[in-house]
């Protein structure tokens, strides 16, 4: 059976509501590893990453390049040993380092699913909160102004990128992903094909010419009746029975997987908590 690393992402510094940071820690708490090893995925925590302040801003900072520069350097550790992983958030700023890793790793060659509510694509010049949270994908792209704190000179390829479930969004940031040619998938798109039909399309994209893909997932791209543990929900999202199910019929395995954004202080009933393991065993159960 071979090993999936989890890596904690303890900081919610990068989002508008901080209580994301304790999820994690929530899930060591509740020995996620030991729960997907008996369900037939072989976990084991790898390390966690956490920041010792309150400020977002320091995330612009010296402090911020060494958070994500070490997450980058826990996922190359993970694909250098032949083991997949996932990085357990936390905010989904966790993406600059998590794909930074797998980048530096493939030297570019890799594609990228990103599933979630909102696009991520902003600067500190289009983003109406400044929350980095709402940054990373711009910043993986290498269209931002936030260079410095990225830890890899490896960009995501456009072409190889998808969005799926998007449906909260500002003009700047669909404007420049547009411009670049990412492939973005709507919930119109899923009402009318199908998720699963989705997410296959998506993974033959990010998949061009053979490369390994990863998946980030918002847990915000899910509706908020079946995951309420979030921080920014937003109705009419993805329906979880149909992303489990989807997930079971990928065509292949990720590399990698990210979970983002789960907060404690919004769950309900322990729903978000108990389909974030749910999401990892259908991902991976059949490729254990």
């Amino acid at each position: 059976m071979a090993v999936v690393n989890l890596i904690g992402f303890n900081t919610g510094i990068g989002a508008t509501d901080p209580g994301c940071a304790l999820g994690p820690y929530l899930l060591h708490k509740h020995h996620l590893d030991k729960l997907l090893t008996a369900r037939g995925v072989k976990t084991r925590w790898l390390s966690h990453h956490s920041v010792k302040t309150s400020s977002s801003k320091q995330l612009f900072s010296m402090l911020g390049k060494s958070l994500f520069a070490n997450l980058a350097r826990d996922v190359q550790f993970s694909l250098r040993h032949g083991e997949n992983f996932i990085t357990i958030g936390g905010d989904h700023s966790s993406a600059i380092g998590t794909w930074s890793g797998a980048l530096n790793y493939f030297q570019g060659n890799f594609g990228l699913i990103w599933i979630d509510a909102h696009m991520d694509s902003h600067s500190r010049q289009t983003s109406p909160s400044g929350a980095l949270h709402g940054m990373p994908l711009a910043c993986l792209l290498g269209h931002d102004d936030i260079p410095m704190i990225s830890s890899t000179h490896h960009k995501l390829d456009p072409v190889r990128t998808c969005l799926i479930g998007v449906r909260s969004f500002e003009p700047e940031e669909q404007k420049l992903l547009s411009e670049l040619g990412v492939t973005i998938f709507s919930m119109k798109a899923i009402q009318k094909q199908g998720l699963a039909a989705v997410l296959t399309q998506a993974v033959e994209i990010a998949t061009d010419m053979q490369a390994p893909f990863g998946i980030s997932l918002d847990l915000d791209a899910i509706d908020p009746y079946d995951a309420p543990g979030v921080g920014t929900p937003v109705i009419g999202g993805v329906n979880a029975i149909e992303l489990l199910s989807a997930l079971k019929k990928l065509p292949s395995t990720p590399i990698g997987l990210e979970i983002a954004e789960f907060n404690p202080a919004h769950d309900r009933n322990s729903l978000t908590q108990n389909l974030i393991v749910d999401i990892i065993q259908a991902t991976w159960q059949q490729y254990a």
